[in-house]
């Protein structure tokens, strides 16, 4: 599993599967109007959007955002695939990489429904509720470094250099096996070093019976 910038090409399967999360989750709970401006916005404005795919054999999910990395537009994993932390992995990934580039705060029109997503992922309301093209939302904003406050190495690891999501339990099991081959080393080790010992010791003995 890994998560990484797509190319154009790959944006196209980004945007057929917000789709299909979306009319499989009977749009999102929206309105005639809302559920056509969400269609529209994805046709006419979201090809300029920045994506992240999330990548188990198959994209399993995905998160737009906006050019300069500031702003989340789209968040969406496959229905089968909810509940088991792939969006929180494509959020925290966003949220590294533009953290790295100097972005201290970012921002969410927050869908009805999906607060408490944001809210679990350290985001905070720093508005009233909204309504725009027909759609509720209410506007969040997370800053960067509060990291350890929400206790994110609980969740994944995302190395810098490898820009992939390693699952914790996946990272346990790695430690779990270097430990184990750290400590088998060193007795090896001390098996060798008793086998010179041991034949020094019997050759006196050899030359007293002659």
């Amino acid at each position: 599993m890994s998560i990484r910038i797509l190319d154009e090409e790959e944006r196209l399967d980004a945007l057929n599967l917000i789709r299909e999360v979306f009319f499989s989750m009977g749009n999102l709970g929206m309105n005639r109007q809302a559920a056509q401006s969400f269609l529209e916005f994805l046709s006419l404005e979201a090809q300029d959007l920045v994506y992240l795919g999330y990548y188990a054999g198959d994209l399993t999910g995905t998160i737009a955002l906006s050019p300069e990395g500031d702003t989340v537009h789209l968040l969406f994993v496959r229905k089968e695939r909810q509940r088991q932390g792939i969006g929180t992995a494509l959020w925290q990934e966003a949220c590294r990489r533009g953290s790295s580039e100097g972005i201290e705060r970012f921002t969410v029109k927050a869908l009805k429904g999906s607060e408490g997503f944001y809210r679990k992922n350290g985001f905070e309301a720093y508005g009233e509720e909204s309504v725009s093209r027909g759609m509720k939302y209410l506007p969040m904003e997370y800053l960067a470094g509060r990291e350890d406050l929400i206790g994110w190495n609980k969740h994944c690891l995302v190395p810098p250099e490898k820009k992939s999501y390693i699952p914790a339990e996946e990272r346990d099991r790695r430690e779990r096996k270097k430990a184990q081959s750290a400590e088998k080393r060193p007795a090896k080790t001390e098996k060798r070093a008793e086998k010179p010992v041991k034949k020094a010791e019997k050759r006196p003995a050899k030359g007293k019976r002659k």
